[in-house]
């Protein structure tokens, strides 16, 4: 079993051994990895969770997609693909996006968040001059309204950009190889609550309304759930004792989005340009996955052309009543490898070779599968006896 899945067994079994623990979870295709391995005395579980909101699902794309290398389609085709398993598994649709990753940000995403009906989403990869700017100012959340001028409806979608990264705060990491000292009572117990009170007040300065939101957890950090939620559980203890005038408690991305929205008397910028380019201090730009492994681009682009036909044949085929299972297992194969690989650190190019070098293999194998069903829909549509074949030379099919 991989650390990955031992990881989400700890989690689990801590939010069913705590009522008052919540956790949060936002990418399908790895998710889909742990619930599959499940039983089904398990998932009835996990979905009590679910039902519960101690468990929220955010995004729910198959993958946390890249905003600038990417396809309105495939985006669509991602989001769809992670969505379908959620309804379909817990009769849930996620309404908040969390894009914390991705290399920039772009209105066009906001908009397609606003007509997913999401409420709000959170984002992190600004520039570094913009952030400084929107935390002096009290705007690293707002009304983002793309394309206002061109579309009447105006899309509009509560954004917030987290203050630092998508860590927590430093000194409270826990569960990683930077072994941070654990908080202890009888030791260091004051002086660790006082720290994070000056953090939390320095958030609440930060932010228009009086709640505050502080991740827990981070990129390679969450590696040791019962380490993280020991000292968490230290936190929400000691501190609401230590400092009468804040409480912590535990929460998730949705009831923090819908507590300061809700809030009166705030009025909420407005915002309608991209975040790009994405730069992290004055010699550090990231505009080079624009154009990163361009073959690795096409070849993602390639496939989803495969995918947009091959569903135009099933559509017919479907309409004819004569669609089966094993066609449609084939066209998921290429469903499930495109939208992987709209992740940011695929359709941008930005991972080492070895994983690159795997989504190909991934999007090969879904496409030889997808041209596979595609065939089948085309003997069911037009004639059984005809040997359709595909030429990749010419990108076509040929009796």
């Amino acid at each position: 079993m991989s650390r990955y899945n031992l990881v989400l067994d700890e989690t689990i079994q801590h939010l069913l051994e705590d009522p008052t623990k919540k956790f949060t979870y936002a990418e399908m295709a790895f998710f889909m990895r742990w619930w599959r391995q499940q039983t089904d005395d398990m998932k009835t579980k996990v979905r009590g969770l679910v039902k519960d909101g101690r468990l929220e699902f955010v995004n729910g794309g198959w993958s946390m997609n890249d905003e600038a290398a990417t396809h309105y389609e495939d985006i669509i085709t991602n989001m769809q693909k992670g969505h379908q398993f959620l309804l379909e598994e817990f009769g849930v649709t996620p309404n908040i996006g969390w894009h914390i990753d991705p290399f920039g940000h772009s209105n066009a995403q906001a908009a397609l968040f606003s007509r997913m009906n999401f409420d709000a989403w959170y984002i992190c990869r600004i520039d570094y001059r913009d952030k400084m700017k929107r935390r002096d100012d009290h705007n690293l959340e707002f009304l983002w309204t793309p394309f206002a001028k061109e579309n009447e409806s105006k899309d509009s979608i509560f954004t917030h950009v987290t203050y630092d990264m998508y860590w927590g705060i430093p000194n409270f990491y826990f569960g990683d190889s930077r072994a941070e000292e654990p908080i202890v009572p009888g030791f260091n117990l004051d002086e660790r609550m006082d720290e994070f009170a000056s953090w939390a007040a320095t958030f609440n300065e930060t932010f228009k309304s009086n709640h505050v939101f502080i991740p827990m957890g981070g990129d390679f950090n969450f590696q040791n759930a019962h380490t993280i939620f020991m000292n968490l559980d230290r936190i929400v203890k000691y501190f609401n004792e230590r400092h009468s005038n804040m409480k912590v408690f535990y929460s998730t991305p949705g009831e923090y989005a819908k507590a300061a929205m809700e809030t009166k008397d705030i009025e909420w910028d407005i915002n309608q340009d991209d975040f790009f380019p994405y730069a992290d201090d004055q010699s550090s730009y990231w505009t080079g996955f624009y154009t990163s492994r361009a073959n690795q681009k096409g070849y993602i682009r390639q496939c989803s052309s495969q995918l947009m036909a091959a569903n135009q044949f099933l559509t017919m085929q479907t309409i004819r009543k004569s669609t089966n299972e094993d066609t449609l297992a084939k066209q998921e194969k290429l469903e499930e490898a495109v939208s992987i690989a709209q992740h940011h650190d695929a359709a941008t190019g930005t991972s080492k070779k070895a994983v690159a070098d795997d989504y190909l293999d991934y999007l090969y194998t879904g496409l030889k599968s997808s041209e596979s069903a595609e065939l089948d829909a085309l003997k069911s549509i037009y004639d059984s006896e005809i040997d359709w074949t595909f030429c990749d030379v010419t990108n076509g099919t040929h009796q």
